[in-house]
């Protein structure tokens, strides 16, 4: 299993105020079709545009990762994320995924007037790059990194 981190720093966005509309009797227009608008494919693309990057958070410390992951995301009608899911993601490191919806669930949507939620599939295609390690975190042997061998002040060296 690889190793994935999650930045701390990554913040919740702020829920704005729903649409009007919502619910059954809303879904029904007079001629039984559906007048309820959701997120348009502008909104859905603009807000996962800017987001995406963030998903660089995902990269692992142990190789590169190269995917193609089907994402099932349902917005709220605030604009914020309900549930993230993976319907056919069985082939995929838990962690990874784990890590993917950990992140996609701070994206930030427009408010929408579906107040079930609006839910929608979003292809990602991963190419991200290993992610270096701070240099003094980097294992030079087993059970020894760079900061275990620096000198300490006060002492001397044996050479």
């Amino acid at each position: 299993m690889q190793a994935f981190a999650v930045d701390a720093e990554l913040q919740m966005p702020e829920s704005k105020r729903c649409l009007s509309g919502g619910g059954l009797a809303a879904l029904m227009g007079d001629e039984g079709a559906s007048v309820l608008d959701g997120l348009s494919v502008s909104q859905v693309t603009v807000a996962m545009n800017s987001f995406l990057p963030e998903l660089r958070r995902c990269a692992s410390s142990e190789g590169p990762v190269r995917a193609k992951i089907e994402a099932e995301i349902e917005v709220s009608c605030d604009g914020t994320v309900a549930r993230v899911g993976f319907p056919e993601a069985e082939n995929h490191d838990e962690a990874l995924l784990s890590c993917l919806g950990e992140t996609l669930s701070h994206a930030a949507f427009d408010a929408h007037d579906m107040h079930d939620g609006y839910v929608f599939g979003y292809a990602l295609r991963l190419d991200l790059p290993r992610r270096r390690l701070p240099r003094e975190e980097i294992p030079i042997a087993k059970g020894v990194s760079l900061r275990d061998t620096a000198p300490q002040s006060g002492t001397r060296s044996a050479i």
